[in-house]
């Protein structure tokens, strides 16, 4: 596995076994990226309209990525994995203290923050 390098504030990671990509979250640099384990195929997934994404999670059967922003707004999100940027969705907004660590079960259609 090669390191994730020039990540500022690195906060959240998850991993999609059958692309074999880590996704990656940046609160300083307010991205979402993803990286091949091999080091290969870098490159930001999400970058507008992210305040402090404290946690992703990856759903694997539907390949989507879910987020939880920590920010102004207190968001949890979610994307297409491919052109993420085009059909971003917010789940719920507001009502939350600290929208934090963010965990996906794809088999029953749930998540839990």
């Amino acid at each position: 596995m090669i390191p994730i390098e020039n990540l500022v504030n690195p906060r959240a990671l998850d991993y999609h076994a059958e692309t074999n990509y880590i996704y990656f979250a940046d609160t300083t640099s307010f991205l979402i990226g993803r990286q091949k384990v091999d080091g290969s195929g870098r490159e930001t997934i999400l970058k507008d309209d992210l305040d402090n994404v404290e946690g992703i999670a990856i759903d694997w059967i539907g390949n989507n990525l879910f987020w939880t922003n920590d920010g102004y707004r207190k968001t949890i999100n979610v994307a297409r994995l491919e052109k993420a940027s085009q059909n971003r969705k917010t789940l719920l907004e507001g009502g939350m203290s600290h929208p934090r660590g963010i965990v996906v079960d794809p088999v029953n259609g749930s998540f839990s923050v």
